[in-house]
């Protein structure tokens, strides 16, 4: 029996989460699946725990390192060899919730609807859960192509790991987008997608993205951000005139946004050297959020760097004012 549905798992070192990763697919209600596991050169357990499933649904690619800067390529090589119709994204240190497919698989009825996806739990290294994101994912319910592009334009909401797309819409795009100065394939390739068709949402949560401080989007964070305001400019100054106008931005709107987005990074990021009392590190930080920040984050920045002067940490204010406080899981730099 042919599958359905493709599953793309690139992996690098995973061996300590890969393992409930492929537990996750073997899981689903929904059985007519292939998992295509591409390993980007793995020097630790990973190969060695992906052998052991004795499942013809799960096909292992093993790869010379290639890196981040070459993921495209990585996404691209398991897409060339898909089967199914669909193809589902699953990292090698994430794992999905047993009625993933079940759920989304139907919402392709529609021949309109070319991506689908969901809310995702955030969770620690081991397991245990940080948060629920989008929170508010009934809200997308009904959204529209160009109220789409308006909202990838001032960030990236969707998680990788509940994406679903249509295969043959995904190859005529040129499949997964990566540009030379960004590390990763997902904004880029969602914003594309969503452009040149239909995007539909299950209403709940129905994977798990695992956060954990070796991974590119953790080690990364402030290169990530300040590509992904570099790529919203370019990806805005070519769109179709019909379709800027529909957004009511202009590249100054998509700016702004992105550099609060940063400032508040460079402030997390500041508040975590106080903690583990990098003084100097957390100076650096501050600055940067007050240079890129709106004034509610130069102020708060202003106060940490008076306390990078003192000495002291500020997550007792930081929780007065609304933030969550920081745990020690949470101190990665």
């Amino acid at each position: 029996m042919n599958p359905v549905v493709t599953i793309i798992t690139p992996t690098f070192n995973h061996g300590k989460y890969i393992k409930e990763c492929i537990d996750s697919v073997l899981s689903q209600s929904f059985p007519q699946w292939e998992q295509i596991i591409i390993d980007d050169g793995s020097t630790d357990s990973t190969i060695e725990t992906v052998e052991s499933y004795n499942d013809e649904r799960i096909r292992l690619i093993r790869q010379p390192h290639k890196g981040v800067e070459n993921l495209k390529d990585t996404y691209n090589d398991a897409l060339n060899l898909a089967k199914g119709e669909y193809v589902a994204i699953l990292e090698g240190d994430d794992y999905w919730l047993p009625n993933k497919l079940e759920k989304q698989v139907p919402l392709f009825d529609n021949k309109e609807v070319d991506f689908v996806w969901g809310a995702a739990h955030w969770v620690h290294e081991d397991g245990r859960h940080i948060l629920s994101a989008p929170n508010d994912v009934q809200r997308y319910s009904g959204f529209s192509r160009h109220q789409y592009i308006r909202e990838l334009l001032m960030g990236n909401f969707i998680p990788a790991v509940t994406v679903m797309l249509r295969k043959d819409k995904l190859l005529s795009i040129g499949g997964f987008q990566q540009t030379p100065y960004m590390v990763t394939v997902d904004y880029p390739t969602w914003l594309q997608s969503v452009v040149n068709g239909e995007a539909a949402v299950v209403p709940e949560v129905i994977g798990c993205w695992r956060r954990h401080s070796t991974q590119m989007s953790t080690a990364r964070q402030h290169e990530l951000l300040d590509c992904t305001l570099d790529f919203a400019c370019e990806f805005f100054g070519k769109l179709p005139a019909a379709i800027k106008e529909k957004t009511e931005f202009d590249e100054n709107i998509i700016r702004t946004h992105w550099n609060n987005n940063i400032a508040e990074s460079c402030f997390h990021e500041g508040r975590k050297c106080l903690l583990k009392k990098k003084w100097d590190l957390a100076r650096k930080e501050f600055l940067n959020s007050i240079a890129k920040g709106n004034s509610s984050v130069r102020i708060k920045s202003i106060l940490g760097m008076f306390a990078s002067y003192g000495h002291f940490n500020i997550e007792g204010i930081a929780h007065a004012i609304g933030k969550e406080r920081i745990d020690n899981n949470d101190i990665w730099i």
